[in-house]
């Protein structure tokens, strides 16, 4: 990959990426496109945009607060 200068750069790593796919929120987080859909459907999911009329992608930073936001405690007993 090239910057604007024509200067090589390294390719960034998946991880490293802040724009995600459902298969790539899927993939990396464990929740299920059917899921997913779900909650797009009914508001109650993380953050998400519509770059394109069938595209849809999440903020890497949405879904892990979202994720922080509806986690459970377990008592600990």
């Amino acid at each position: 990959m090239r910057d604007t200068r024509g200067i090589d750069k390294p390719a960034q790593s998946r991880s490293a990426r802040q724009w995600l796919s459902p298969e790539e929120v899927q993939e990396e987080f464990g929740l299920g496109l059917s899921f997913l859909e779900k909650m797009r459907t009914e508001g109650t999911g993380p953050e998400y945009s519509k770059p394109g009329a069938r595209s849809v992608r999440y903020s890497r930073t949405a879904v892990e607060e979202w994720m922080l936001r509806n986690r459970i405690r377990t008592s600990g007993n």
